[in-house]
């Protein structure tokens, strides 16, 4: 496996040389999940980002009204908020805040997922500081279109529940 060429062609490492991706790809770990797999919990405590290299992920959280969970996130169905889709990146929150994990993730297929710790990144970054600001603005960037997403997504699911309503 080519961590590099996987590398090139993931939003988070768009514009590093092949020297940094060569830094990234040296503290890179690579695990393989089977399907309906748990990669983490939601509330525990989170320490790494994990990069989707083959497969397809589900975000579950807790029900509030009882037992059991309620799929948030998937790459299908009407009622997904947002998609993760192959190419893609999950666990990004423990490299921004301390909270616990705030969704439990499960392998929706067979997984093969990339993964780096907070730790591991940070020292590269502490030695290179443009290679920080770099991941940082890719992170924004994806967050911010993620974001943008969820805002559409929102709106559509109210406006439903709205027309829902309106003809009872």
């Amino acid at each position: 496996m080519n961590i590099i060429e996987i590398l090139k062609n993931k939003s988070l490492f768009v514009g590093f040389s092949e020297e940094n991706l060569q830094a990234f790809a040296e503290i890179a770990n690579f695990k393989k999940y089977n399907k309906n797999d748990i990669i983490f919990k939601e509330g525990e405590s989170g320490d790494s980002i994990f990069i989707i290299v083959s497969g397809q992920i589900e975000v579950l959280k807790k029900n509030p009204k009882g037992e059991g969970f309620i799929v948030i996130s998937s790459i299908s169905g009407e009622e997904s908020i947002s998609s993760q889709y192959e190419g893609e990146f999950f666990g990004e929150m423990a490299l921004l805040d301390f909270e616990p994990r705030s969704a439990t993730i499960r392998a929706k297929t067979d997984l093969e997922v990339l993964f780096f710790s907070k730790e591991d990144l940070f020292d590269i970054f502490s030695q290179d500081l443009q290679m920080q600001l770099i991941f940082m603005t890719n992170l924004a960037r994806t967050l911010s279109r993620m974001m943008r997403q969820t805002t559409i997504d929102i709106a559509n699911l109210k406006l439903k529940n709205h027309e829902t309503t309106s003809m009872g």
